[in-house]
């Protein structure tokens, strides 16, 4: 960019939960330090880094488990599995907050109306494990199956994952004077849109 130009004034970017080492048991504020445990929660932490140091005013928002109906994401994975399974282990020991990609762009927006510049957290109200997340949408779903519960080290995972990554929106939320919707409801509309596409 051209130096002075807005674009070198203004920067945005999306960051993730992934960027704290999950050794705090309640939610992480803005004000907690990032201790990423894997190369993507490294990486994104760089880029938030970058963001707020080449900037002179930007939003760094940070958000966790984003689903929606367009591409792979967590629920996709649960009804597709469904489909073909009829028993199902799913970790309970990895804990934060599933969040909806159209509130998420809502609030975002809402937020960046503000130019109240800063870093941000933006996710669905509540807090969920996998395991939890799983069982409410194979039971919104009228699956029949058997769903048990599993560990983190019973995987063979190729990254990381923290076991408590949730996240406190109370910044944005005072900011806008706006609660963000549950994660059930977002999990609901997310069915609701997925049916409306034949998916379900």
């Amino acid at each position: 960019c051209l130096v002075g130009s807005e674009m070198c004034i203004r920067g945005r970017t999306y960051s993730t939960n992934f960027v704290f080492d999950a050794k705090k048991r309640s939610p992480y504020s803005e004000e907690d330090i990032a201790d990423p445990l894997s190369k993507y929660g490294k990486s994104k932490r760089e880029g938030e880094k970058a963001v707020l140091k080449t900037y002179t005013n930007s939003f760094v928002i940070r958000t966790s488990w984003l689903f929606g109906k367009n591409g792979e994401n967590f629920n996709t994975q649960v009804i597709n599995w469904s489909k073909t399974r009829d028993k199902l282990s799913i970790v309970d020991d990895q804990i934060s907050a599933p969040t909806y990609s159209k509130d998420l762009a809502e609030f975002s927006w809402k937020l960046i109306q503000t130019e109240q510049f800063g870093l941000y957290h933006i996710t669905n109200n509540g807090i969920a494990s996998k395991y939890e997340q799983a069982k409410y949408v194979l039971e919104k779903i009228g699956w029949k199956g058997t769903l048990e519960t599993a560990k983190t080290e019973d995987f063979n995972l190729p990254a990381k994952r923290p076991h408590f990554s949730k996240l406190s929106s109370v910044k944005v939320e005072k900011l806008l004077g706006e609660k963000i919707p549950s994660w059930q409801s977002g999990i609901d509309r997310f069915l609701e849109e997925m049916k409306e596409k034949g998916e379900l």
